[in-house]
């Protein structure tokens, strides 16, 4: 793990590392990165008792992946099984091939495929998702019923 986003206090903010040193970023607060000197990667980023700043919660990870295709492989399969277990949401994956379908209480997170930004090809490193909600059946209006007095 080289990074950690997190949320609270309306906005997000982020420990990272970068040349074996850990930075805090919270563009609300001084608007640039941060050299923390009382942090390590595993007190900051991975260990067992990870201390976000206060008010603030992890939202996202960001992962290095060392080992080649099937070190990625390996650890989509982990995180997809990990996603189902810990939040009741499948996906449905070709591998590394295509980004994974989301399903979740009814609704599929689709990849989006009319991403302009992602127009060269060397740029794709993420992937937008659109929400697909199910039609449901519609229902007539029921008829007003109007009293005469």
């Amino acid at each position: 793990m080289v990074g950690r986003a997190f949320y609270g206090a309306n906005h997000f903010r982020t420990q990272y590392m970068y040349n074996n040193a850990i930075y805090d970023y919270d563009g609300m607060d001084n608007g640039i990165a941060t050299k923390l000197t009382d942090v390590t990667a595993k007190t900051a980023l991975y260990g067992q008792h990870i201390n976000p700043p206060p008010g603030f919660s992890t939202t996202t990870v960001v992962y290095k992946l060392r080992g080649g295709i099937s070190s990625q492989e390996s650890f989509l399969e982990r995180q997809v099984t990990k996603v189902l277990e810990l939040h009741q949401i499948s996906m449905d994956t070709e591998g590394l091939q295509k980004p994974p379908v989301l399903k979740y209480r009814g609704a599929n997170l689709s990849p989006e495929v009319n991403c302009p930004w992602f127009a060269k090809k060397k740029q794709v490193y993420t992937q937008e998702y659109t929400r697909v909600i199910p039609e449901l059946p519609t229902m007539p209006p029921e008829e007003s019923s109007t009293l005469h007095h």
